[in-house]
């Protein structure tokens, strides 16, 4: 193993020299082809620990100096766009809801999502059905909506039982059940909150 590579790699990341000998021996002792590794590994780690797609943990990366912890942290701050939409880009500015997990009044995940309001008729029914029955107020389309589990659970069920033959819509009810499932685990409330 040449002595000058490893160094080089070492300088260029301040890595521990046993990473370094790995990239270049995976690499066949090539300094570009270990550097492209090195990033390469960095793009794996942000994605296993965000669950993110390798575009958004590429661009973050790169937006974020190649620093993997900033990324990590920043991924996870953003709120996650779900819409039954392909082109994703014209969702700017927006109204709709925006959907959080809470215990004992703070967020139990920084994976909050948003919905566009044309999305969430899809499950607005819903909405308004488990809080009518419960006795609570309407749901409100211009405040938060706070539901704790057993309703949250309600909820989730409810939106199962929706039955569509638009692809499209059946991969967005898909996302929601994945998300809200997730946060149940954790949460005492799921808060759904209309910016209209």
């Amino acid at each position: 193993m040449d002595r000058e590579k490893i160094e080089q790699i070492r300088n260029e990341f301040s890595i521990p020299l046993a990473y370094a000998i790995k990239l270049l021996k995976e690499n066949q002792n090539d300094v570009s082809a270990a550097i492209v590794g090195y990033h390469k590994d960095n793009i794996q780690k942000i994605i296993q620990v965000t669950d993110c797609q390798i575009s958004v943990a590429q661009e973050i990366y790169l937006h974020c100096n190649f620093d993997v912890e900033q990324s990590i942290r920043k991924i996870k701050s953003q709120v996650i766009l779900l819409t039954t939409r392909e082109n994703r880009k014209k969702i700017k500015n927006e109204i709709g809801f925006i959907l959080w997990a809470e215990s004992e009044g703070t967020k139990t995940s920084s994976n909050d999502i948003f919905i566009p309001v044309q999305d969430f008729d899809c499950i607005l029914k819903v909405f308004q059905a488990v809080s009518a029955s419960n006795l609570q107020s309407s749901f409100d389309m211009c405040g938060e909506n706070y539901f704790d589990h057993e309703t949250s659970l309600c909820i989730l069920n409810e939106i199962k039982k929706i039955q569509t033959n638009n692809s499209q819509i059946n991969n967005f009810l898909g996302l929601v059940i994945t998300w809200w499932n997730e946060q149940l685990s954790d949460a005492e409330f799921i808060v759904v909150y209309g910016n209209l």
